[in-house]
């Protein structure tokens, strides 16, 4: 009997440490603030930036509801020139009003090109949205769909 309640004491104190993590560390926030890009944090760091289809290096086809529009199986990618080495963090959002992120990437840039990879996207009747941050703060958000 002083044997089962041990191991239902166990049970419940690794169950609760499952539940609770790390109490050390904070969890992740997925993208910090959504909202205006901020021209001046990205003109100090980059040069220019762009979503591109990876295999073509060119942008996906004009949507003037969902920004723009690529295939489904098209490897999406960030490209950009900075400045000087920069890490930033893209986030990949549903465009629905529910905050639900499907994909988080840090890259750290270095001066000259580089680029990010995204992967690929199933489509939605909402569309998505890469919000690239830097420091926490907006620099770029790309609208996009995929078909």
């Amino acid at each position: 009997m002083l044997r089962t309640r041990h191991i239902g004491v166990l049970a419940a104190v690794l169950l609760f440490t499952w539940q609770c993590g790390d109490s050390g560390t904070e969890p992740e926030q997925p993208c910090g603030t959504s909202g205006t890009a901020n021209e001046a944090l990205f003109n100090q760091h980059f040069e220019r930036m762009a979503l591109v289809d990876r295999a073509t290096g060119l942008p996906g086809q004009p949507d003037p509801e969902l920004g723009e529009r690529y295939s489904r199986t098209a490897v999406l990618e960030l490209r950009m020139d900075a400045k000087a080495p920069v890490s930033l963090r893209a986030c990949v959002e549903v465009r629905d009003g529910s905050r639900t992120f499907v994909r988080t990437v840090t890259h750290s840039a270095t001066a000259g090109s580089s680029g990010a990879e995204l992967g690929t996207f199933a489509p939605n009747a909402s569309g998505y949205v890469v919000r690239v941050t830097v420091n926490g703060v907006p620099v770029r958000n790309y609208p996009f769909t995929t078909q």
